[in-house]
């Protein structure tokens, strides 16, 4: 189990996720260790949305899994991963899960 130093809770807008809204969309960060989070979106909406992502230790996120995709682009490996400028946020599909990954020792290309 996660501790709260681990784990933060989010909305699409960034901020603290709406438990009881009628879209459905949350996500989560987890810290793995000082250099490298995971994070967890989620849209059971039936449109698609767009998440404010919030900042990684390697200033950039890398998409590892998107359920909205077709395979084989669906799922990569790190190193063959999508990488999502912060800035940019991530655009979820309707009811689908992004996994994004983010270390300062992962893959340096883009």
């Amino acid at each position: 189990f996660y501790t709260e130093a681990e784990i933060a809770w989010l909305g699409p807008d960034g901020g603290a996720p709406d438990w009881h809204g009628p879209e459905n969309r949350l996500g989560c960060v987890i810290a793995e260790g000082p250099s490298s989070r995971l994070a967890l979106l989620f849209n059971a909406g039936l449109r698609p949305c767009r998440f404010r992502l919030p900042p990684s230790p390697a200033g950039r996120w890398a998409a590892v899994i998107d359920t909205a995709a077709p395979p084989p682009r669906d799922i990569a490996e790190p190193d063959g991963a999508l990488f999502l400028p912060v800035e940019d946020g991530a655009e979820l599909g309707p009811r689908s899960t992004l996994v994004l990954v983010s270390s300062r020792d992962g893959p340096a290309t883009s």
